[in-house]
């Protein structure tokens, strides 16, 4: 089971895109993999104010991983989501794919996938009451044809290069 590509989850799919997405009062921060495909292993208890994934940095896997305030997903294409807090528990919830999962501090949670079947834009949102700013920790979740995606993909690509 270990050789699998996502480890200890065979279920999930070996072409999924893999995201890694961190609640924190009051948001959702969203990194994605850059050119390599690869995700720098990120680590909870690595988070600070300058490392808000905790990513090691000397993993040479994250060099090229990219951020974004927005989830932006192709339409059709299995997506994997490695699901984190920093701060107290918040839920990850997107009533619109029928999605609810808490995210939990000190531990990754790594069994989360879904495919789309529409192109939409929709809303993700934390269902747990975790402080005052609760009712605002939304993110816009843009789900795309795949031209459209792989397009906006490799502009973030093509940013996060120039940034280094």
């Amino acid at each position: 089971m270990d050789d699998h590509p996502n480890g200890h989850f065979p279920f999930i799919a070996p072409d999924a895109i893999t995201l890694d997405i961190v609640g924190y009062q009051f948001g959702w921060d969203i990194r994605y993999a850059g050119a390599d495909g690869k995700l720098g292993e990120g680590d909870v208890k690595k988070f600070s104010l300058q490392n808000k994934f905790g990513v090691d940095p000397s993993d040479a896997a994250g060099k090229d991983d990219f951020t974004s305030t927005e989830l932006v997903i192709p339409v059709g294409k299995p997506v994997h989501v490695l699901l984190r807090s920093r701060d107290v528990i918040h839920s990850f919830y997107v009533p619109s794919f029928r999605l609810y999962q808490d995210a939990v501090p000190g531990r990754t949670i790594k069994w989360i996938q879904f495919t789309t079947k529409n192109t939409a834009d929709v809303e993700l949102a934390c269902s747990q009451l975790c402080g005052t700013g609760h009712y605002n920790m939304k993110a816009k979740i843009r789900i795309l044809p795949v031209a459209e995606y792989e397009k906006w993909f490799a502009g973030k690509v093509a940013a996060q290069k120039a940034q280094n």
